[in-house]
């Protein structure tokens, strides 16, 4: 991908009550757990850590890498809460081109979770 783009993917877990349930099913602590409702963390984010600039297909295949094995798990929380792998990207003056292999799609598919893109185009001027 060019490097007039910024990228971040992550795995977004909304609604629950206990962090700590999310984390010990998942076998690791998030990156970041926010608070949605009010008075209680509710939105649990696994980032995946390439550079914000390597392209979307790193960003994702990190993150797949990082959840292997927990499918099944991922899938129980995605039937209570609302879960999604959130692809964010930020352009600057070009046509982006996105294209994710078969492979990628299959792993992504395992997960069971919606995939969200959320995609600025911003232009000089």
């Amino acid at each position: 991908m060019d490097g007039k783009a910024k990228i971040s993917v992550s795995l977004n877990i909304y609604g629950f009550s206990d962090g700590d349930d999310i984390s010990t099913l998942l076998g690791r602590k998030p990156d970041r757990i926010a608070d949605t409702q009010g008075s209680k963390p509710s939105h649990w984010e696994l980032r995946a850590k390439p550079q914000a600039r390597d392209s979307i297909e790193e960003h994702l295949s990190w993150l797949i890498h990082e959840l292997s094995g927990y499918e099944e798990a991922i899938t129980k929380i995605a039937r209570n809460y609302d879960t999604n792998i959130s692809i964010g990207v930020t352009y600057r003056d070009f046509n982006p081109e996105i294209i994710l292999e078969p492979d990628m799609l299959q792993a992504i598919s395992k997960l069971n979770v919606k995939l969200w893109f959320d995609l600025y185009f911003l232009t000089e001027g």
